[in-house]
């Protein structure tokens, strides 16, 4: 599911058996979608902002996204939303990836997908700086290569935060 900001738009694409282009531009949003028939290989554009959450199937064949604008992971709802990409092999990142809703335990999840960071390829998470035990959102991946930004909004800029990496 696609959505801008301010205007809902959703792009489905069921079995093809040719090569498939669809565009969906609505609320200066572009997200181009271009699926293979003959080997099931997906590949998703964006150059716009693009809202997503629920799960979103890539299924067979070898799948990538291009993220060169923003895609946006939570709801804004007051509930900490779980996203999933299944079947994506590779995500690749010029853009920004945000969770940021003032609320934490947001989640995207591409579990055995490939996310490459690339030239402004930045994270933007909530967290609640505050020790161990700290909340915050989640990118969960696959493996990583290249470079990302990570920019966390801190719910709790009031207290002294500890930044602990985990590998």
């Amino acid at each position: 599911l696609a959505r801008s900001l301010g205007e809902p738009a959703a792009v489905a694409i069921g079995d093809v058996s040719d090569d498939v282009v669809a565009s969906l531009t609505a609320g200066g949003a572009d997200v181009v979608y271009v699926a293979s028939g003959a080997d099931y290989a997906d590949h998703v554009e964006n150059d716009g902002v693009w809202e997503t959450y629920g799960t979103s199937s890539f299924g067979l064949g070898t799948d990538d996204v291009d993220n060169d604008g923003y895609l946006g992971f939570s709801r804004y709802t007051g509930a900490a939303a779980t996203t999933t990409f299944t079947g994506l092999e590779y995500f690749d990142n010029a853009g920004i990836v945000s969770g940021y809703d003032n609320q934490v335990n947001d989640q995207l999840t591409m579990t055995g997908t490939t996310f490459t960071g690339s030239g402004a390829s930045e994270f933007i998470f909530d967290v609640q700086l505050g020790g161990p035990g700290s909340l915050a959102d989640r990118l969960v991946i696959g493996s990583a290569a290249g470079s990302t930004l990570l920019t966390p909004n801190d719910l709790l800029f009031a207290s002294p935060g500890v930044l602990n990496f985990v590998p």
